[in-house]
């Protein structure tokens, strides 16, 4: 892909925290989801 003598482009620090700072993200709104539709579900049997 690359020649020796080229060197593979770097990712710019920045964009690896925005990817960071979103998949953080991501995550606390998955679990967020999960526990709320883990209390409906409880709440509704009940």
């Amino acid at each position: 892909m690359y020649q020796r003598h080229e060197v593979a482009p770097r990712v710019a620090v920045e964009l690896v925290d925005l990817y960071k700072r979103r998949a953080r993200r991501l995550r606390r709104d998955a679990c967020r989801d999960l526990w709320r539709a883990v209390w409906l579900s409880m709440r509704r049997k009940s």
